[in-house]
Formats: structure tokens, C-alpha cells, sequence
């Protein structure tokens, strides 16, 4: 059988076409391209082209922390309820407070130096100079001080001191009051008596 002779152009193409490569060395065009996955490639836009300034972002605010009461004690308990035994609630009219003010300890109670000084004012208050002045010097008596020695050198302190800042002397804020309300007192009395001796003539 005779062979076909091959065709200049196709033993052409046969001679200059490259030998065939195996699998492991092919590199196709695709390949040169980086991979979206791969560390070397930049991240696509988070913000979609907005540029957010972090600087100036604010930080979220603490929340304050609220103070807890402080627990009473058992035997505070045990004396409240023996007060409240003894003499039953506190029934306000309108002159409980100037009933029993000399029977006041404010010394060892909060709420009978409450009382006093409540007293104090309402009379103030009322416009009745003397019975102020009065419950004043009985103050000073209870809380067994003198008024005109200590009371100037305590508010003098007391102003040096910062206003959240706890005293030392546990009474000495309800005497530095108790002073202010005698000076003012004094004060009204004093402009009574001149208004007495210069009348105004309408």
C-alpha cells in the first residue's frame, strides 16, 4: 500500500510545534493572576468608599456606680424597735417640732440634732426672733458648746474645707449651723430695735 506523502505545510507545523509538557509544568495564562484568598492581595473596601475617621469616634461612657445604703447593725435595729415600742410613730402636727426640744439628745442622735436645728429655722421662719434666739441657747446647751467661743473658729474651718469631704468632729457641721441661725437672729433682733428707736415717719 503506498504511503501519502505529508504536505509541506503540515511537516511544517509537526517540525515547529514545541514537544508536549506533563501536567506539573503546564502554568495556564489564568494562573499568573494572585488569588483573592492569598495574604499578597488587597482586601476589598469595607466602608463600600466612605471614610470613617476612628479618631474621632466616641467612646462609650462608664455607667456610674450607685452607692449602696449602709447596713444597719443589730444592735441599731434592736434600738430603733425599742424606740418605736416606747413610743409609737411620729405623729407631725404643726408645733411638733418645738414640743420636747429640751428632752432632745442630738448628740447621740441624728434625728433629734435634725429636729433641734428644724426648730430653729421654722422659728426664724415665723418671724419669732426671741423664741429662735432661744432655741438656740438651748442647742448650745445640748450639744454642750459655746456657741460665741467655738462657733466662728468652726465655720472658718468649715469653709477651708472641701464640701464633699467628710469632718472629723461628727457634730461640728450641725454647730457651725446652729450658729449661723443665732447671728442672723441676733441680726434681726438688732435692726428691731433700731427700727423701735428711729421710726420711719410715713
Amino acid at each position: 500500500m503506498n504511503q501519502v506523502p505529508k504536505s509541506p505545510i503540515s511537516s511544517k507545523v509537526v517540525t515547529e510545534t514545541s514537544p508536549p509538557t506533563s501536567p506539573s509544568q503546564h502554568h495556564p495564562q489564568s494562573s499568573t493572576l494572585a488569588s483573592p484568598l492569598s495574604p499578597s492581595s488587597p482586601k476589598p473596601e469595607q466602608n463600600h468608599g466612605i471614610h470613617v475617621d476612628e479618631s474621632n469616634t466616641q467612646q462609650p461612657q462608664p455607667r456610674p456606680q450607685t452607692k449602696q445604703r449602709k447596713p444597719q447593725t443589730a444592735e441599731e435595729y434592736a434600738h430603733q424597735l425599742s424606740l418605736w415600742r416606747s413610743s409609737g410613730p411620729q405623729i407631725n402636727t404643726e408645733t411638733w417640732l418645738f414640743e420636747d426640744v429640751d428632752k432632745l439628745n442630738p448628740i447621740q442622735s441624728k434625728v433629734d440634732s435634725a429636729k433641734l436645728l428644724h426648730a430653729c429655722e421654722k422659728a426664724y421662719y415665723l418671724r419669732d426672733w426671741n423664741k429662735c434666739l432661744e432655741l438656740c441657747n438651748l442647742g448650745a446647751e445640748l450639744f454642750d458648746v459655746e456657741l460665741d467661743e467655738v462657733g466662728d473658729a468652726m465655720k472658718q474651718e468649715l469653709q477651708l474645707t472641701s464640701r464633699r469631704k467628710r469632718l472629723g468632729k461628727k457634730h461640728e457641721r450641725s454647730v457651725v449651723d446652729l450658729y449661723d441661725i443665732k447671728q442672723r437672729c441676733l441680726s434681726r433682733i438688732n435692726e428691731g430695735k433700731l427700727e423701735e428707736a428711729n421710726p420711719t415717719v410715713n
